[in-house]
């Protein structure tokens, strides 16, 4: 990374020439003040703590909004605030950008959105792959029951109207160790990969806070790629491979050593039929005995979401090329059922 800095009106010119010239380099550049921290940005969702309280080893997290060490004490990290003292008017930007909402419903939206997130949202280290979430998909993901059209936005140039930064969030409940409240699950937070480093992105949180506190709503939750300290919880993801030799061929995946292809594709090859008897895919009239078992699972966990019967009716019914579910049925009864989702990699 260069040490210099360009003029914020240079840096949006070089934007504006992106979908001519895909080899422009900019450099990094301040383009927001400094009370656009992260820290402060986040630091009214509840996952900030005063500096004095974060473990001293990690000198660039205790800088960051997450929580810090556990300290004996359960509970928000802060506490309800007031609506009222919530400010009303959108965060300021430089003149060359301004804030724009997306409708989903709205197709040239949904292309825009599409567009952006598949050439700049998550990609592996080595930039040779890159998630690519489908239209559909992101309408699934975006618009759950209740979910609020002003919580899907972005930044644009005004010029050229190109997307520099998106963020989301939608309003999810999540019982905590019995106690049941309404969050923000924040989401698809993506800067434009030439103005990475610019300090966009904490000016994205900080809106979308601002405009979540405006619906009475105090505490929000997110993921993390990376590992950070003190995280609330944490998944591991397992990988099994269903085409071994298109994986070794586009090289996501590679040969073992003392391993031969063929060998490879007859030891992941799949069975013709499922081996589970009595199953099959999950219909709309399973709705409330699958909201049942659902809800009789995550009730062991310390932390998890609550879902009603609307809930799974969203986020669970098949829908082709976006989620698939399927029930397990014995003498008429639903003993077993499970779900995935599905997205692609561009490389």
């Amino acid at each position: 990374m260069s040490a210099e800095s360009k003029p914020v009106e240079e840096v949006t010119s070089e934007v504006t020439k992106l979908e001519e010239s895909k080899t422009s380099n900019v450099e990094e550049s301040k383009v927001a003040p400094d009370t656009h921290t992260l820290e402060s940005a986040m630091k009214a969702f509840g996952i900030s703590n005063p500096a004095e309280r974060r473990d001293k080893s990690h000198q660039f997290w205790n800088t960051q909004p997450v929580p810090v060490a556990h300290d004996g004490e359960e509970g928000e990290i802060e506490k309800d605030n007031k609506v009222e003292d919530v400010r009303k008017e959108p965060l300021a930007l430089f003149d060359q950008f301004e804030w724009t909402d997306f409708d989903l419903n709205d197709a040239a939206n949904l292309d825009e959105i599409y567009k952006f997130l598949s050439e700049n949202y998550v990609e592996d280290d080595d930039g040779l792959f890159r998630f690519d979430y489908s239209k559909d998909f992101l309408r699934w993901a975006l618009t759950p029951p209740g979910y609020y059209k002003d919580w899907i936005f972005g930044v644009r140039v005004k010029k050229s109207k190109k997307i520099v930064g998106f963020i989301t969030g939608i309003p999810v409940h999540v019982n905590t160790s019995g106690k049941k409240i309404k969050m923000a699950e924040i989401n698809f937070l993506c800067v434009h990969k030439k103005l990475r480093s610019n300090r966009l992105a904490p000016v994205l949180i900080k809106e979308v806070t601002r405009r979540v506190h405006l619906r009475n709503i105090w505490q929000a939750i997110y993921t993390s790629g990376t590992r950070i300290p003190t995280p609330i919880t944490e998944a591991r993801y397992y990988h099994r491979s269903l085409n071994p030799k298109k994986l070794i061929d586009i090289k996501f995946s590679s040969l073992p050593p003392n391993q031969t292809l063929s060998r490879m594709v007859k030891l992941y090859r799949l069975p013709e039929e499922p081996k589970i008897e009595g199953v099959r895919e999950f219909k709309t009239k399973d709705i409330a005995a699958v909201t049942k078992l659902l809800q009789e699972h995550l009730v062991k966990s310390k932390v998890h979401l609550r879902f009603t019967e609307e809930d799974v009716k969203h986020w669970l019914i098949p829908r082709k090329d976006v989620i698939y579910s399927y029930v397990v049925e014995k003498d008429k009864k639903i003993t077993d059922f499970i779900s995935f989702y599905s997205c692609l990699l561009l490389s």
